[in-house]
């Protein structure tokens, strides 16, 4: 089986230009609804709840990382 690690810095996760788009600023206001992204740490196994400006491009990636699809966001 080849992970997406074999790949080193060649491989660059299909989501990223999706979510680069993002309006982060509209998405992530303070007014209602408010959105929250969560990832867990494949170190740890603890859970980071990411919310407001700490909702970034990488947060999201990482939220949506599945190891054997994606590397890991660092």
């Amino acid at each position: 089986m080849v992970g997406p690690c074999a790949y080193g810095p060649f491989y660059r996760n299909p989501l990223r230009r999706i979510v680069e788009r993002f309006d982060f600023d509209r998405v992530c206001a303070a007014r209602p609804p408010v959105f929250f992204v969560g990832a867990t740490n494949v170190r740890t196994g603890k859970i980071r709840v990411f919310e407001g400006r700490a909702i970034t491009t990488d947060a999201i990636l990482a939220s949506a990382c599945l190891p054997t699809l994606f590397q890991a966001v660092g």
